[in-house]
């Protein structure tokens, strides 16, 4: 098994309009893909404070799939492309991770 993570900021002034796009757009394309299993979204519990991030990244946002072999079928996908593009919309310093697991149950 992989967990995909996703580490970013939000742009400023653009919170609501990501959180929508995620949640219509984003989510529901892994979540569509039969070889992924769970997903998480985490927000930061140190910011952003009035606007202002005090904790960096402010988003984590994990999936787990079940192979390597499987992701890069997603990642080969035009819809991942497109959503990758929007997503540097939506997000700046966007790390990308990909971690397998050391220790099984």
């Amino acid at each position: 098994m992989l967990r995909v993570v996703y580490l970013y900021d939000v742009v400023p002034g653009r919170a609501e309009e990501a959180k929508k796009w995620a949640q219509e757009r984003w989510i529901p394309f892994w979540t569509r893909q039969p070889e992924v299993g769970d997903y998480r979204v985490f927000t930061n519990y140190f910011g952003p404070q009035g606007g202002v991030p005090v904790g960096s990244p402010q988003r984590m946002v994990s999936f787990d799939i079940d192979s390597m072999e499987s992701l890069e079928r997603i990642m080969l996908q035009p819809e991942f492309k497109d959503l990758t593009v929007v997503l540097q919309q939506y997000a700046v310093d966007v790390k990308f991770m990909i971690f397998r697991n050391s220790y099984p149950r």
